[in-house]
């Protein structure tokens, strides 16, 4: 949707895109080797400039057919495989964060890169994993994938755009109001806590 956006409102954009962990996407604008990332939980890095997206609406989610309450506790995946992308990104400190309230290391943490391929496995039943809800929404939907609450709660990530500080030039403008315009018409995220809608408060 974004890249389509871009294409229409600016035909001379010519955008070259990079899929990473937010933590090696942070790294890379800040080295300026890239000009714009849309990262989860940022640093709060000094030699950047964060505009705050919203809160990503994630959940555990399963194959059907394990049998899993609707409500999960630590003790209920503690012998099941789990996948994660790899340390130290948001969803690694998510999982490992939630199964240390309860005292345990999940035993059976499977480590991949890309959050797309994870949803993918746990689709095709390999594992389970704690995944944005509107990435899964269509497996959901199909019943590939069941998605259960969390006792306790798992930390939410919030969702920003950074790019290098002071350094907002107009192709950085350019993807920022067409990605603001796209979270909104899809609904993508919720709004950050204060209640101040998403788009609103990107664009302050």
């Amino acid at each position: 949707e974004l890249l389509r956006a871009l294409s229409e409102r600016y035909p001379g954009l010519e955008p070259e895109l990079v899929v990473s962990t937010s933590e090696e996407l942070e790294r890379a604008v800040a080295e300026r080797r890239l000009d714009l990332a849309f990262v989860s939980n940022p640093t709060g890095d000094p030699r950047l400039d964060i505009v705050p997206l919203g809160v990503q609406d994630a959940a555990w989610a399963a194959p059907p057919g394990w049998g899993l309450p609707d409500a999960l506790r630590p003790s209920d995946l503690r012998t099941l495989p789990v996948l994660s992308t790899p340390h130290p990104s948001p969803m690694h400190r998510q999982i490992l964060g939630w199964f240390h309230t309860a005292g345990l290391e999940p035993p059976r943490l499977g480590l991949c890169s890309s959050v797309t391929v994870i949803a993918h496995l746990v689709a095709s039943g390999a594992a389970a994993s704690f995944l944005p809800r509107k990435m899964i929404e269509a497996e959901i939907a199909r019943g590939r994938i069941e998605v259960f609450a969390a006792r306790p709660e798992v930390e939410r990530s919030r969702v920003a755009a950074v790019y290098p500080a002071a350094e907002r030039g107009p192709a950085t403008g350019a993807v920022l109001r067409c990605a603001l315009d796209v979270l909104a018409a899809i609904d993508f995220l919720l709004p950050l806590p204060d209640g101040v809608p998403v788009a609103q408060e990107a664009a302050g």
